[in-house]
């Protein structure tokens, strides 16, 4: 489980997948030809091998 906001650099897993869970918030997976855009509840795996980027909007309204 990892809480972020903001993106990590482009990079791929060659031994894994990587699966996407969202709680609450949204996050966009760019991948090299599509964004996908996760909302709470939406789950998403990135298969093993496959370059991506994810990317989490800052939270609102929080000081």
């Amino acid at each position: 489980m990892a809480k972020g906001i903001g993106s990590t650099t482009w990079h791929s897993h060659d031994d894994q997948d990587e699966t996407f869970l969202l709680v609450s918030g949204s996050l966009t997976v760019q991948l090299r030809d599509r964004d996908v855009v996760l909302g709470p509840g939406d789950l998403f795996v990135v298969p093993r091998g496959v370059e991506h980027c994810p990317k989490a909007e800052g939270r609102r309204g929080s000081s």
